[in-house]
């Protein structure tokens, strides 16, 4: 019987060690065959021979096959399990949503209101200083004197008997990095949180007014002229509107913002001590992420919503019929939470979210994938 050499170039790693076995199990069936007492010693060497062969064969045809593959599976799952836990840096969102307050931050200068609004009445709190006509309508300059600030209450003389009284307030403008909110409790009520000191609010007013100054030498006076009044806000002011007639549009142009919440608190007493629960202004919306093909999230009463807003813009704000503000927001975001405690639920996308949104990258990827498996192939042939 003739040996083949341990080196097999042209011949398949398996056929070659499927030969060998092969050869093994004829000599072995030969071998049980003889008659008792007669050995073939010919025959058992070369039958070690093709086993030791065998050995050194098998662990090789593992190496430069199993063993790469093998590799390759476990580098795919920890690339699939950092993909799925990781999540991009930055995201591009859309949100709608309808809510009883904001607050947010201006990225530039800006015109609150467009027209005047008419009110029934007017309350400036925390303000820094005041000018509004004394009793005989000369102008009088007003400052605290304590760090509370000045409030001012304007309201129309209940014991008039002339015509009824017209309370307007100007629009006015707040500065680039300004923070601000909004706030409505009706459809007429409204109330606007300025976190800014020296914002010019001006008013004007017609018919019997009765100005009531508190923080100074708390004054109350009394007019019936045409007159004016100025007030300047703090660091911490709020202006109460009760409309005369439906609020329609508070912020009637895009403006981009850097800061925008959702959240506020409400207080109350138990006898005890002071109790504040947190709670969310959102009414309704929906949230749509443009990364991830504009997937949309629906947004449900009382919704908690965390933004963390790299660059954005927010839409015109206006206030329907039933005291509700609506707005639009537009921009990209580093962090986007909905939900509270053990219920917060991080929607920022992971990159195999992103991946797979992105058909063009689903391409690439999947490109990529059969051309190292082509290598692979190629490689383990050649080796072969």
């Amino acid at each position: 019987m003739h040996l083949v050499s341990t080196a097999v170039p042209h011949v398949a790693v398996e056929e070659w060690e499927q030969k060998l076995k092969a050869e093994a199990h004829a000599l072995i069936q030969q071998e049980l065959t003889q008659e008792p007492g007669v050995s073939k010693p010919r025959t058992l060497s070369e039958l070690q021979l093709l086993l030791d062969v065998a050995e050194r064969i098998a662990p090789n045809r593992k190496k430069f096959i199993y063993h790469p593959m093998v590799l390759l599976v476990v580098v795919a799952v920890l690339v699939l399990v950092g993909m799925t836990c990781i999540r991009i840096q930055t995201t591009e969102i859309e949100l709608s949503a309808t809510m009883s307050g904001f607050d947010a931050t201006l990225g530039r200068k800006y015109q609150l209101l467009r027209n005047n609004i008419e009110a029934a009445s007017l309350t400036v709190t925390g303000a820094s200083k005041l000018r509004l006509p004394d009793d005989a309508g000369r102008p009088l300059s007003l400052k605290p004197q304590g760090e509370s600030g000045l409030t001012l209450m304007v309201n129309p003389e209940p014991e008039a008997t002339m015509p009824s009284t017209t309370i307007k307030l100007r629009p006015f403008f707040l500065p680039a990095n300004a923070r601000f909110g909004l706030s409505v409790a009706s459809a007429r009520d409204l109330a606007i949180d300025i976190k800014h000191p020296e914002v010019l609010l001006q008013a004007d007013f017609v018919g019997p007014v009765r100005l009531d100054a508190l923080g100074f030498d708390s004054r109350s006076v009394l007019l019936n002229a045409a007159a004016g009044l100025s007030a300047w806000s703090g660091d911490d002011s709020r202006i109460d509107i009760q409309a005369a007639q439906t609020l329609d549009c508070i912020m009637c142009l895009p403006v981009p913002i850097s800061h925008l919440a959702f959240d506020s608190t409400d207080e109350g007493f138990d006898g005890k001590e002071r109790i504040v629960t947190p709670f969310s202004r959102i009414i309704s919306g929906t949230l749509v992420l443009r990364d991830l093909g504009n997937k949309e999230v629906p947004l449900r009463l009382g919704t908690p919503v965390v933004l963390g807003i790299q660059d954005g813009e927010l839409g015109p704000a206006s206030i329907d019929s039933e005291g509700r503000i609506s707005i639009v927001f537009h921009g990209n975001i580093d962090r986007l939470k909905i939900g509270s405690g053990n219920n917060t639920k991080n929607l920022m996308p992971s990159y195999l979210e992103w991946v797979a949104a992105n058909q063009k990258l689903a391409l690439i990827w999947g490109a990529l994938a059969f051309i190292v498996a082509l290598t692979i192939s190629v490689w383990n042939w050649f080796r072969g």
